[in-house]
């Protein structure tokens, strides 16, 4: 039997645009991204494996030697484990940022993939970010429908991997907030 995200995205274009296939979305708690490609090809990659070892799957990947995050299977615990582990602070340790981890990108909803924005209902993503954020209306809807995103989002990434139409997406952020 299908998944519904299997069944949606049979139905939708899913595909990479120009600006997003060259971002690369880094782990958490980044606060000087240049040292990714000074020290990260050069690194054993413990952060990867501590996040495998307290995720199911681990969503800390390799990517040309640089780790990276991958929401497809689930989101970030903000553990900070990575951090913990990394040698040469490329990942910082800030216990005040842990709600805040600094992430180089946003998560938000495309409209025009959302089954919410189509008249369909849909609460994916708003029953997921319940069940793992201790906030509530990180993800609010006028209604039934039209969802957005709020500034209490930490951008954990879990309703990412269940919307089943891929319409929960990264966009690249410039500079360190």
């Amino acid at each position: 039997m299908l998944s519904r995200r299997e069944l949606f995205s049979r139905f939708t274009m899913v595909g990479a645009t120009k600006e997003t296939q060259s971002f690369v979305p880094l782990p958490p708690y980044n606060f000087n991204r240049s040292l990714f490609s000074k020290f990260c090809l050069e690194c054993t990659k413990d952060c990867v494996r501590a996040c495998s070892e307290v995720c199911k799957e681990g969503i800390l990947k390799i990517f040309e030697g640089i780790p990276y995050v991958d929401f497809t299977q689930e989101g970030c615990l903000l553990c900070q484990e990575c951090a913990k582990v990394c040698s040469y602070d490329v990942l910082e340790l800030r216990e005040e940022e842990r709600k805040n981890p600094n992430w180089n990108f946003k998560i938000e909803i495309s409209a025009d993939k959302c089954l919410a924005y189509h008249k369909t209902l849909c609460n994916s993503c708003k029953d997921i970010c319940r069940g793992v954020n201790d906030k509530k209306d990180i993800i609010h809807f006028t209604g039934l429908f039209y969802p957005e995103i709020t500034e209490n989002c930490t951008n954990c990434g879990f309703c990412i991997s269940v919307c089943p139409t891929y319409a929960i997406v990264l966009t690249p952020r410039k500079e360190a907030i």
